[in-house]
């Protein structure tokens, strides 16, 4: 069967309020005898609720990507909340922008002991899974997350992704699709509807998803190699194909599968002309 560029991940989850806070497990400490009495235990302060400001805070550094402020403000809400699940949740994906998986999954683990029913958590350890090229564990997250809840876009384009990537398109075309309802303007959950409308044998279809997306990025590569295996592979449009192998030489990709599908392409339009 064909190897198929699909990108997987629609985003890191990042939920934008601070989940119910729980009280810390207490431990209590005696204070010293005065006398012959002593004085009662006293139960440690329960975490502090993490303010509206700071959740919002944190939320515009994640939107703006700006990695280094969402580790700044993460570290300060734990510092009055170690238990905070945003914050660590924040953290763990400042640890993913930079490939420290291993650092990432630890955090989000953590964030699990005590908030053990957010979604997004669970996510974001199929990403790693992903990441790492452990499309199992992957799975077995990314369904948790999508039993934990069903209609958050992210999750049920991942979870897609995983049945695109097995060519199980009939359970991958309704996650994907209630995922394209949300986010129509996302080049992951788009580019996976249309690798299953090609599948489909829609390929016009197909073709106006890909068309959007170059509209919207024209330097993708995932896009363009997958509008091209399209374009020479299905439509059997060679001209049209080879332009945008033209464009994908021109990024110069190192990606070794990319590298080879464009050689394996291009051959076959050669082919043609002979």
């Amino acid at each position: 069967m064909r190897k198929l560029i699909v990108l997987a991940i629609c985003a890191f989850y990042f939920w934008g309020c601070s989940s119910s806070e729980e009280k810390s497990d207490s431990s209590t400490s005696t204070q010293e005898e005065k006398s012959k009495e002593v004085a009662p235990s006293k139960e440690e302060e329960p975490p502090k609720p993490t303010s509206q400001k700071s959740t919002s805070e944190l939320g515009k550094a994640f939107d703006n990507k700006d990695y280094k402020k969402m580790f700044e403000l993460g570290g300060q809400i734990l510092s009055q909340n170690p238990n905070d699940a945003n914050a660590l949740n924040t953290i763990a994906l400042y640890h993913m922008q930079k490939g420290e998986w291993g650092a990432a999954r630890l955090l989000i683990e953590r964030a699990l002991e005590k908030n053990p029913n957010l979604a997004g958590l669970y996510n974001n350890l199929g990403v790693i899974a992903l990441r790492e090229d452990n499309l199992e564990v992957a799975y077995k997250d990314f369904k948790i997350a999508y039993d934990k809840e069903r209609s958050n876009p992210n999750v049920l384009n991942n979870l897609g992704s995983i049945y695109v990537k097995y060519l199980d398109y009939d359970r991958g075309e309704r996650l994907i699709e209630d995922a394209y309802s949300y986010l129509s303007d996302s080049n992951s959950v788009t580019n996976n509807l249309a690798i299953i409308r090609r599948a489909q044998g829609k390929y016009d279809e197909a073709a106006a998803l890909y068309k959007k997306l170059m509209d919207k990025d024209p330097r993708n590569v995932s896009t363009l190699l997958n509008y091209a295996i399209l374009q020479i592979e299905y439509m059997k449009k060679y001209d049209e194909g080879e332009k945008l192998l033209n464009k994908l030489e021109f990024l110069e990709s190192n990606e070794p599968y990319v590298r080879k599908k464009i050689t394996e392409l291009n051959s076959k339009v050669q082919a043609t002309r002979k």
